[in-house]
């Protein structure tokens, strides 16, 4: 059964069978100050989720497509800090991009940097939650896609 978690003016955090989904997008009524802070608040629930038991929150869903093309270096901290909790617990980190390259190599940065074992770029909503649901980390076929 699907429930909210967190949500704010650009982000909504579900829960839905043991996998959290964070869906971003761009508010133009925030400020980059504003934005940071608000993805400092996405950090602290996602941290608190992969601190919390694997029943509640195995995987997570990081839908990104609807975000800015370019975060800044506060939110990219930000980012850091959640994918690396996610990564020490050896829980599943799917982030779910749009086609803009460089919104897509600034997210296989960090995934690269912060989690690099369980973090994986998806361009698909339905790929990603396949991957997050598969028993053996390799399924289901080529989920890192190549660089731009």
């Amino acid at each position: 059964m699907k429930s909210t978690y967190a949500e704010g003016p650009f982000y909504s955090i579900t829960l839905d069978d043991g996998v959290a989904t964070c869906r971003v997008w761009g508010n133009p009524d925030l400020d980059w100050a504003e934005g940071a802070r608000w993805a400092h608040e996405i950090a602290k629930a996602l941290l608190t989720l992969a601190a919390g038991p694997r029943e509640s929150a195995r995987a997570l869903l990081f839908d990104d497509r609807e975000a800015p093309p370019v975060v800044g270096p506060r939110t990219q901290t930000s980012l850091g800090t959640f994918l690396s909790a996610w990564e020490r617990r050896g829980r599943r980190v799917a982030f779910v991009l749009d086609a803009s390259p460089v919104r897509g190599l600034q997210a296989r940065r960090l995934l690269a940097e912060w989690a690099p074992k369980h973090g994986r770029a998806f361009t698909s909503i339905e790929e990603a939650r396949a991957w997050v649901l598969a028993r053996d980390a390799d399924s289901p076929g080529p989920t890192k896609p190549s660089p731009r």
